[in-house]
């Protein structure tokens, strides 16, 4: 079968119950599977979330912009600890360095965001799990003396900032077009001179 004809297929099979009870099995599967260990956990969910959030997006047929905030999000982690250097901050409780910010624990952030907002919508029982799983990352870094509370905040708020920031919404895609009609690159819509009502 294409694919093309697979994921609307797919679509229509995962009803919002059934995404919501797969991402409750998952978060599950992850803790029931993994060494009793903070850290380990911790390690498992910032996997499971945006993998789960990213098949999520491909079945509403959004993969690519979650893809893209993924890449903005990871870029963004790894590029403000090289840049930050030797900075206090950047050294984490363990004396390592590049510790600023925690990129555990904004991939899981990132990935629970999503999932509250495109897949969980009207079951607030695994929406709360899902945030208390992204939570629990940053708290199993502080846990293993990985990272601070300010670099796990700061993760969190990396996360949750590309994933808020970086969507498609009716507002950005307006503002794309003016932008774009002010470069010249779209015409203006044609508006019907007559009045609303009118014959």
């Amino acid at each position: 079968m294409p694919l093309s004809r697979f994921l609307p297929s797919l679509r229509r099979r995962l009803t919002s119950p059934r995404r919501a009870a797969i991402v409750l099995v998952v978060i599950a599967l992850v803790v029931a599977t993994t060494e009793r260990s903070a850290e380990r956990y911790g390690d498992r969910l910032q996997v499971a979330l945006p993998l789960m959030a990213w098949g999520c997006e491909a079945l509403n047929g959004h993969a690519a912009e979650y893809l893209l905030r993924y890449v903005v999000m990871f870029t963004a982690a790894h590029g403000s600890k090289r840049l930050l250097g030797d900075a206090p901050f950047n050294i984490r409780p363990d004396g390592g360095g590049h510790g600023m910010p925690s990129a555990h624990t904004s991939t899981a952030v990132l990935g629970a965001s999503s999932l509250v907002q495109e897949c969980l919508v009207g079951h607030p029982f695994v929406q709360g799990v899902t945030i208390i799983s992204a939570g629990f990352v940053g708290a199993s870094r502080i846990e293993a003396e990985r990272h601070d509370i300010w670099q796990v905040l700061a993760g969190a708020l990396l996360g949750w900032g590309v994933d808020r920031a970086f969507r498609r919404s009716g507002r950005g895609r307006r503002a794309a077009a003016r932008a774009l009609r002010a470069l010249g690159r779209l015409p203006r819509r044609r508006r019907d001179p007559s009045p609303p009502g009118a014959p």
